[in-house]
């Protein structure tokens, strides 16, 4: 994800092909990992230098890397690494120094405090759940 940001800088990506081959190759898999991880790989898997709107064809969303190659390759660059961290986080084991890496630190712990504080809350809903139940 820094990958991105650094590349970001340089070369103006348009979110609507993000979208689009989101969309393209969703399997909806009732697991958000699994899904992005899944999507990243057909993309890697299936290149195509050309993608086209879905609503209106004949427009063509990836027009600037038919002009400038390297637009096109920064972009393959940048989904090679993506799958790369995806694999890496689908390993559980030393999560958050994964996500560091990946991430901003602040980031990494506002969504850890986030995590725990709703992980508290969940807890002392089943307590309060089996306190009634029994």
């Amino acid at each position: 994800m820094i990958f991105f940001s650094k590349i970001i800088q340089k070369i103006l990506l348009l979110s609507i092909i993000i979208t689009t081959l989101c969309g393209t190759y969703y399997k909806n898999t009732r697991n958000i990992l699994d899904d992005i991880t899944d999507i990243v790989n057909s993309v890697k898997n299936n290149p195509t230098k050309r993608i086209r709107n879905p609503v209106n064809p004949e427009e063509i969303l990836s027009e600037k890397w038919e002009e400038n190659p390297n637009l096109y390759n920064s972009f393959v660059k940048w989904i090679n690494s993506l799958y790369d961290d995806l694999l890496l986080l689908k390993d559980e084991s030393e999560i958050e120094e994964k996500l560091k890496a990946m991430f901003d630190e602040k980031i990494v712990k506002s969504l850890l405090d986030a995590l725990e504080e709703r992980s508290s809350i969940d807890e002392n809903r089943n307590k309060l759940f089996l306190q009634v139940v029994f």
